[in-house]
């Protein structure tokens, strides 16, 4: 993701001795979510799965998308962007809370070894961007 360290698939542990942790850890689905402290990942947690100590994922509450800016973008902006190939998925607040998205849509894409992820509020507005590695 622009403007976020190289972190996937690197050891969460060496990861915060060198960012330092600003909160302790909370659950994401399938596993738990890291919140470094530096400034580059300001609005941003780090995903590690269950039985994993790698980044897995990356889930951006505050990011600029190649122009897809979360609080601004809306979701036909998101789509006019990422062309065909998507799949939509309706949130509602349990599965929102479950993957640190916003209650509304999603739409979610393949892009190489990666799934992205943007969820939309119920005003179809990008609140959350998450991405993945798909192994």
């Amino acid at each position: 993701l622009p403007g976020v360290p190289d972190v996937m698939g690197k050891n969460i542990t060496e990861l915060l001795k060198t960012y330092k942790e600003l909160n302790d850890p909370e659950a994401l689905a399938g596993g738990e979510q890291y919140f470094p402290e530096a400034p580059a990942f300001r609005g941003i947690s780090l995903a590690v799965r269950d039985g994993s100590e790698n980044v897995t994922g990356i889930l951006a509450r505050r990011i600029d998308l190649y122009g897809l800016a979360t609080d601004q973008a809306t979701k036909k902006d998101c789509i006019k962007l990422l062309g065909e190939g998507y799949t939509e998925l309706t949130m509602d607040q349990n599965a929102a809370e479950h993957y640190g998205m916003p209650a509304g849509t999603a739409l979610t894409k393949t892009i190489g070894s990666y799934q992205l992820l943007m969820g939309f509020d119920e005003n179809d507005i990008l609140r959350a961007v998450y991405l993945s590695n798909s192994n």
